[in-house]
């Protein structure tokens, strides 16, 4: 079995990796391809034949070529979009205007249509991934046809929980891989603003894990009313608002 994580930006997409991969690896020898931007590195997983886990946020049409197989399986996961890029301009430093030329929103919303066209495929809501770890884990092992002990699985709520994810992340933020990592990207950052973590050159990332430095918010929620400028929010509802109520979080356009 090959299981494809693509999970929209910013919506507990790792933390979907992690539970998966976790599971998986209780009952298969497994190999962790990691995270890519690259369609040849999910070719080759493919043509691997092996049981497999791989992590990317990008829709490839290969991903509907193989959807009747049924040894490869789809994870995904989706977040109230307003919230989503508040968390990535602060993870990643960018600013709205620079969210709104790149397209970021029209990026995660086409991302979003593409997966809803595979059959193979799990959908999980970040909320229900952030405060309902149980039943989101217990989703994932009825689609996976994977049963765990009560023992795994509390294993797995204690090593999952928002508290153990943190723990991790300032474990890592002590490492000498991350101070290393960090002295080079602030240096090539004077030199290309864009971080190294955002173009996907030079990973500060803890391999073991998935994590890095910035993969959870310190603020337990966001304000995007409080956020948003009025203006802001005029821009936004014309580019996604169609979306926000297709996905649920809206019912109409009086937001």
């Amino acid at each position: 079995m090959l299981v494809i994580c693509v999970g929209l930006k910013r919506a507990a997409s790792t933390l979907q990796y992690q539970i998966c991969r976790e599971v998986l690896s209780q009952k298969l020898e497994l190999i962790d391809y990691g995270y890519t931007r690259f369609e040849k590195d999910i070719q080759k997983a493919i043509n691997n034949n092996s049981n497999g886990i791989i992590k990317t946020h990008h829709y490839y049409d290969i991903f509907q070529r193989y959807d009747e197989k049924k040894d490869i399986k789809y994870l995904t996961s989706y977040r109230d979009l307003r919230e989503s890029s508040i968390s990535a301009m602060e993870a990643y430093n960018i600013s709205y205007n620079k969210l709104i030329s790149n397209k970021w929103f029209e990026s995660e919303i086409d991302c979003y249509y593409e997966f809803k066209k595979i059959n193979n495929i799990l959908f999980q809501e970040y909320n229900m991934l952030k405060n309902d770890l149980r039943n989101s884990i217990q989703q994932i092992c009825d689609f996976l046809n994977i049963t765990l002990s009560d023992e795994s699985q509390s294993q797995l709520l204690n090593n999952f929980n928002r508290d153990a994810q943190l723990n991790k992340i300032m474990a890592y933020r002590r490492s000498n891989k991350f101070k290393v990592i960090n002295i080079i990207n602030n240096i090539f950052y004077k030199i290309n603003p864009t971080s190294f973590l955002q173009r996907g050159i030079l990973y500060n990332i803890d391999k073991n894990t998935s994590l890095h430095h910035k993969h959870i918010n310190v603020k337990n929620n966001i304000n995007w009313k409080s956020y948003y400028s009025k203006e802001q929010q005029e821009i936004i509802k014309a580019i996604i608002g169609d979306w926000l109520i297709d996905a649920g979080y809206e019912e109409d356009y009086g937001w």
